[in-house]
């Protein structure tokens, strides 16, 4: 196919120009050495915004555990177990002011991960990550519900209070008018 001199005439003239641009043997067999370092692509700062925002999620609720912060969160850590980022992501939910979308919490979860997994070059399996989301929507859906029960229960308290003052005004117009006609009263009799 190619011939010995060939290929030597190639091979001569390769080295010639690897070695003027400073990519000799010894400076690739020094590279060999280095370990190696995955190279990503630059972040949009708004996108490295949120993701520090998931990070600092994740600190806060591991210093509310009483556990280091930055745990889970190096190269040379574990992974996080799919118990914690479930806990995680329901911590994500149930802390804070105001319920957020189910929008945010997936956001916030996935944020995570993308950072966890861009900072420790591993990566985190499918089905676990579906997990997780499957998890973060079960939690709101359980916040709305219990919410809606409060509130269902708090009406029918305001209901209940609405129907004893009714009651109440009726009594005291019953006992009213009884005192001004002298004549007991019934509710077919009143006159206000």
């Amino acid at each position: 196919m190619f011939s010995n001199e060939h290929l030597e005439k190639l091979l001569e003239e390769r080295k010639r120009l690897a070695e003027s641009r400073g990519f000799t043997l010894e400076y690739q067999q020094e590279q060999e050495k280095i370990e190696n370092t995955v190279c990503h692509p630059r972040i949009a700062p708004a996108t490295e915004e949120k993701y520090e925002r998931a990070v600092t999620n994740w600190a806060l609720w591991r210093l509310s555990r009483s556990e280091p912060k930055d745990a889970n969160l190096t190269r040379e850590d574990p992974d996080p177990t799919p118990q914690q980022l479930k806990l995680f992501a329901e911590s994500y939910v149930v802390s804070r002011k105001t319920k957020p979308s189910q929008k945010s919490a997936c956001n916030n979860f996935t944020c995570f991960t993308s950072k966890w997994e861009r900072e420790t070059s591993r990566t985190l399996p499918l089905g676990l990550k579906k997990d997780v989301l499957n998890i973060i929507f079960f939690t709101i859906y359980l916040a709305k519900t219990t919410m809606i029960m409060y509130t269902s229960v708090q009406e029918y308290r305001l209901q209940v209070h609405w129907l004893s003052f009714l009651a109440l005004l009726l009594e005291l117009v019953l006992l009213s008018n009884r005192a001004r006609t002298g004549k007991p009263m019934n509710a077919s009799t009143i006159s206000i």
